[in-house]
């Protein structure tokens, strides 16, 4: 498999195991991982895989190389029609999370299922996003898949999957998609979060 799919990924997390490797590429990553190991890019450390001062340069490296070999005007307007849902997707998790400025304690069924309605609805629009990335970069196609999986855990009641920080959440999973989408873009998480857009 391609290793630059390991680095970005390591990139994203920071720390993680095989097994959320693996979640997180969808597909085996262990002789890629040994690999890169082996090359000084990985090291493994309390907390899982993690990289090391070259790999977290080489992830940077693969994600300017991807960025230079995209569409700029493509990237450019489809990061531009990622804002308005990525608004949108803040003021649930927002609205998830706390209640009239106090923390949510989730006793209210009726207010997380109207809550929960919307991200059903953000989802689908998401969708159309993350198919015109992949047509530009094949590798974000894994993040319709993982959206899925973590939509279907939550209709089955585990609403965790809504915002945990330490699993595959839709938080989780749409944080690390907006920023692939930064990257591929030739901007940073700073530039944006100065522009209200991070």
């Amino acid at each position: 498999m391609n290793p630059d799919a390991v680095l970005i990924a390591l990139k994203l997390r920071g720390f993680a195991s095989l097994a959320t490797l693996e979640t997180m590429i969808g597909e085996s990553v262990a002789g890629t991982v040994a690999t890169l190991q082996a090359e000084g890019l990985v090291s493994e450390a309390k907390l899982g895989l993690r990289l090391t001062p070259g790999g977290q340069n080489a992830a940077v490296a693969s994600w300017r190389a991807a960025s230079d070999r995209i569409d700029a005007v493509a990237i450019a307007a489809l990061y531009a029609d990622f804002h308005a849902p990525n608004t949108a997707f803040k003021v649930i998790i927002s609205d998830w999370q706390l209640r009239g400025g106090s923390i949510n304690d989730h006793r209210d069924a009726v207010y997380d299922a109207t809550v929960l309605a919307r991200l059903a609805a953000i989802d689908r629009e998401i969708g159309t996003i993350i198919a015109r990335a992949a047509g530009l970069e094949p590798r974000l196609a894994r993040y319709a898949s993982r959206l899925a999986t973590a939509l279907a855990a939550i209709d089955a009641g585990n609403t965790r999957f809504v915002a945990a920080p330490l699993i595959d959440s839709y938080h989780t999973v749409w944080f690390e998609l907006h920023e692939e989408l930064i990257r591929l873009a030739g901007l940073s998480r700073a530039s944006e979060a100065a522009e209200g857009r991070a």
